[in-house]
């Protein structure tokens, strides 16, 4: 019973203690938050009635407010800058298409804001779309059946690219619309021959090319970026065209490419 007891007491006081701690923390809890909000509507009292001459309103004394958002005398970088800084654009491609993967160089020149000056090459394979290649058995080496030439078709155009929505969307996101015309070369190369023997051997034919081509920009146009594009080429042949598979030749060289660009900035 005595132990009991003594156990009940010390019990007593921890629990005393405990409650008299929380009261004191809560006591000051509540003073702290009545001060804030007694000191908050003060503030709000007097600046509202400063000007009307209250009578517990503190007077201004011209101390300058902290919180303020400084901006400089001048931009920091403006579309003059870019156009002057970053006028001359260069870059490396990728081409897909019907006719396979092909490769090209860009260079692109900044008129203003908007629009823009390029000169572009691109070479790419030539080809019927049911060109099949297959292993022979007995030889081990790849043929297409009925080939009898090997094409590639290489255009050289000069063009103005046209940016649009340049005051609506971030720089960092431009699509555009671009055309180009110029001359294509077109490279016939016997597909019987080793194949750099054919190439040192071809026969070139000069032809006119033109496109039409939408796409965008993607990256900060002041350093390197990606632009990705659609192209649709038309490069007559005429005549009676050239043949890659016997007896069904091909009078256009051109079709839709899609383009990977990296550029440049220079």
């Amino acid at each position: 019973m005595a132990y009991t007891l003594l156990l009940k007491n010390i019990t007593s006081m921890f629990l005393t203690k405990v409650c008299c701690q929380l009261n004191k923390k809560i006591f000051l809890i509540v003073s702290m938050l009545c001060l804030s909000m007694f000191g908050g509507l003060f503030l709000e009292v007097q600046a509202q009635d400063t000007g009307n001459n209250h009578p517990f309103a503190i007077p201004r004394i011209g101390i300058p407010d902290t919180m303020m958002v400084f901006s400089p005398s001048k931009p920091l970088f403006s579309d003059t800058m870019s156009s002057t800084l970053y006028s001359h654009i260069w870059g490396v491609e990728l081409l897909f298409s019907d006719n396979g993967f092909g490769t090209g160089f860009v260079y692109q020149k900044l008129i203003s804001k908007e629009i823009s000056g390029f000169i572009h090459l691109g070479v790419s394979g030539a080809r019927n779309t049911d060109e099949i290649e297959y292993i022979d058995p007995y030889t081990g080496y790849p043929f297409i059946p009925g080939k009898v030439n090997r094409l590639f078709c290489a255009p050289l155009t000069v063009g103005i690219q046209y940016r649009l929505f340049s005051n609506s969307l971030s720089e960092s996101f431009r699509p555009f619309l671009s055309c180009g015309i110029g001359p294509a070369l077109i490279v016939q190369a016997k597909y019987d021959d080793p194949y750099f023997t054919s190439i040192s051997n071809a026969t070139l034919h000069g032809r006119p090319a033109g496109f039409l081509g939408f796409g965008a920009g993607i990256g900060n146009q002041a350093r390197s970026m990606l632009s990705i594009q659609g192209r649709y080429y038309y490069i007559p042949f005429g005549d009676k065209g050239l043949e890659s598979i016997k007896d069904i030749p091909i009078t256009d060289f051109g079709g839709f490419f899609i383009s990977l660009q990296l550029l440049f900035s220079k």
